[in-house]
């Protein structure tokens, strides 16, 4: 597993895992991206966070030398992979525990031997990128990472498996792929590689029929799991009341991760305070429990997420206390009804306390 490029083994379960490109999400999500896995993201309404999810996880294998197959029927996939961003010149280190700070401080003797909960900064994986440039052509081999779009995604369908042409088309296409022996999981980990399958916007109306993508999901992840290889696909639920009711009675059912970007941008957390410094919510819908019976999933934490001019930050949010990001009118506060002395339901008086 060590000779696979870009890939770590998880110490508690022994799971193979690979970097999404942005390094605060592979923390969120337990060290990475299970390798046999299929990740869902909801799009924000506007999709653009999301389509910079999928640059980051296409660049990522770029870095890595990993092989990836891109498929769009309502943009350019070629488009997407000439944007991708470049590798950033500095790679920034993780704040990890300071030890000089604590040298410098000083505590009672008798708690100096005990243990504290801080765990000592890991070593990073994955890359970090620059937004504001572009990653040069001369570095993605075309060889290694192919486009299928609405003017070649049908040619070449052996199976019918679907009804739906293009489901069956893109199915047979990634088969083909994952069939190649550097890709197989044969038990020899020599020459092998990783194969990153981005499927942008899946569920528009380029793609017709919807009621096969359940069906289309189970096919990928038998796929998958048989392989050394990956997918990451985004879903506009917000374009289709159809594609969001599927969403979430089946599709979340058939991934292995499922996450959910909420946009600020026209609602009424754009003009919050607290919120000034973010650009959404980033939600963690599932995160299934691969090789072990826990779950690495993080609870009831609440995640926003921020697009800098360099890079894409995903981080815990923490509400300051005594603050409410959806406060009341107070003039319904003020007709509350009283916990003191005072009559119930009556307003505030000063035998109230």
């Amino acid at each position: 597993m060590v000779g696979i490029p870009g890939t770590k083994a998880n110490p508690l379960n022994s799971q193979l895992l690979v970097s999404t490109g942005v390094p605060s999400l592979d923390k969120v999500l337990g060290g990475g991206i299970p390798v046999g896995s299929i990740t869902l993201i909801e799009e924000d309404e506007h999709g653009i966070f999301a389509k910079t999810l999928l640059k980051y996880f296409l660049v990522e294998g770029v870095a890595c030398g990993q092989h990836s197959v891109t498929v769009s029927l309502d943009h350019d996939p070629n488009e997407l992979l000439k944007n991708l961003p470049a590798l950033a010149k500095e790679q920034p280190k993780d704040k990890g525990h300071n030890k000089q700070d604590d040298q410098q401080m000083k505590i009672a003797f008798r708690y100096q031997n005990l243990p504290t909960n801080e765990k000592e900064a890991q070593s990073i994986f994955g890359h970090y990128y620059d937004l504001s440039e572009s990653m040069p052509s001369q570095d993605i081999d075309s060889n290694h990472h192919m486009c299928f779009s609405e003017d070649n995604i049908l040619l070449g369908q052996d199976k019918n498996l679907f009804k739906n042409k293009t489901l069956n088309s893109v199915i047979n296409h990634i088969n083909k792929l994952v069939q190649d022996s550097k890709f197989a999981n044969d038990g020899n980990f020599s020459n092998k590689n990783i194969l990153r399958v981005c499927i942008h916007q899946l569920g528009t109306l380029m793609w017709d029929d919807l009621d096969e993508l359940a069906k289309f999901m189970y096919f990928l992840r038998c796929i998958l799991r048989n392989c050394f290889a990956i997918a990451m696909i985004s879903i506009p639920t917000h374009l289709n009341e159809k594609l969001k009711k599927i969403y979430n009675a089946r599709l979340i059912n058939a991934c292995d991760i499922a996450l959910r970007l909420v946009s600020f941008s026209g609602t009424h957390y754009e003009k919050n305070k607290v919120l000034s410094d973010f650009h959404g919510f980033f939600y963690i819908d599932k995160l299934a429990a691969i090789n072990s019976l826990l779950s690495s999933h993080p609870g009831a934490v609440d995640y926003t997420f921020k697009l800098l001019r360099k890079k894409l930050c995903i981080e815990k949010f923490y509400l300051p206390a005594g603050y409410d990001l959806d406060p009341k009118d107070e003039k319904q506060k003020r007709h509350q009804v009283s916990g003191g002395c005072g009559t119930i339901g009556a307003a505030k008086t000063p035998l109230d306390f």
